[in-house]
């Protein structure tokens, strides 16, 4: 799913484009391609960024809980580090 981000590089690249092809400056193509190609760089760069993170959350609470009382959650986050080959 393509977010804010990646929308607004795709329409700052589209108007760089559309600038370029009225003017035909060349520098204005290669930053469209440029800003282009970050998105499927980013893309490829950080599929695996969470691979391996595993979470644990705990709820402390005494009892039943009701609306406006104050619990408190535990969260811990363990990245599984690869072995060296």
């Amino acid at each position: 799913m393509p977010t804010g981000r990646t929308r607004t590089l795709f329409l700052a690249a589209l108007v760089f484009y559309l600038f370029a092809n009225q003017t035909q400056v060349g520098w204005l193509y290669v930053m469209s391609a440029l800003l282009l190609g970050v998105i499927p760089a980013a893309w490829w760069l950080n599929r695996a960024a969470l691979k391996g993170v595993t979470t644990k959350w705990v709820l402390d609470s005494s009892g039943e809980v009701y609306e406006g009382d104050e619990i408190e959650i535990s969260l811990t986050f363990e990245k599984a580090l690869r072995p060296a080959t």
